[in-house]
């Protein structure tokens, strides 16, 4: 049974169907998301923040490694989605991204 999964997993990263699903999507997690789309894959990122899930799904970026222009043509094209429910049941692989610790510089 779980080769069969693999095998699956395989074939779907091979052919590009798999969904990407990342959890937080801060300075590592949206740009992550971001190179999956840009790879050919669909990438569906969660935020518990409201104002990152408006932000991404306007195409506006908070993050100084994914610029605007970059972001929107994605979001435009439907190849990353930023949801506020969170749903991971047909997610093969999970990846969270911790909450990062903020320097007093960066205040």
């Amino acid at each position: 049974m779980a080769g069969n999964s693999l095998l699956n997993l395989e074939q779907k990263l091979s052919n590009k169907t798999a969904v990407i699903g990342i959890i937080g999507l801060g300075y590592v997690g949206l740009p992550l998301a971001v190179a999956f789309s840009e790879a050919g894959f669909k990438a569906l990122g969660f935020d518990i923040r409201q104002r990152n899930v408006d932000s991404v799904n306007c195409g506006e970026s908070y993050i100084a490694d994914v610029a605007d222009d970059r972001l929107s043509a994605i979001v435009a094209k439907r190849d990353i989605r930023k949801g506020e429910k969170l749903s991971l049941d047909n997610l093969w692989f999970k990846r969270t991204e911790e909450e990062s610790p903020v320097k007093q510089s960066q205040l």
